[in-house]
């Protein structure tokens, strides 16, 4: 009995000369024109995310709370290894963006939330440890120690029936 043929086997030489003619194309001097050329086209979102804004889903731009998370995927990691130097090289070439008044406002008025978010979740961080470290001294001071070793002994002795 024979073994059927494998229609894709017919195909290998086509896909294997189609590789070669592409990877001929993809000289450095074309990749690095190929990256500028994006790069360029997307200058002003560029620099404003990696100064640490985002503007998702069609927002204004915000305070972007996971920057940095492309280091994270094989992709981020890649294109920050293989690119990093074009890039560093562009940014050297261009200025900040311009903004309009109405994204310069938007700016201050996300700032200044970010800034009251953050006052407020810190403020409460150290209000916690206060009232543990005052809760701590005053068991101390109404309870004292030997009596909750026999508390707990006697507790232990009535639970272990």
């Amino acid at each position: 009995m024979s073994v059927p043929k494998n229609p894709v086997n017919d195909f290998i030489p086509q896909i294997h000369t189609a590789v070669e003619e592409w990877l001929s194309e993809q000289s450095p001097v074309q990749l690095r024109r190929e990256i500028r050329a994006r790069l360029d086209k997307s200058r002003n979102e560029i620099l404003m995310k990696l100064m640490g804004f985002d503007h998702s889903y069609g927002s204004s731009w915000k305070i972007d709370h996971c920057n940095g998370r492309v280091d994270g995927s094989l992709a981020g990691r890649t294109l920050k290894e293989h690119v990093g130097d074009e890039v560093r090289a562009w940014l050297q070439d261009v200025g900040l963006p311009q903004l309009t008044q109405a994204e310069t406002t938007e700016l201050k008025k996300s700032l200044h939330t970010e800034y009251l978010s953050t006052m407020t979740r810190e403020l409460r961080a150290v209000v916690r440890t206060r009232a543990k470290q005052d809760l701590d001294t005053l068991i101390e001071q109404a309870i004292p120690a030997p009596a909750i070793e026999q508390y707990l002994a006697a507790h232990a002795l009535i639970t272990d029936i």
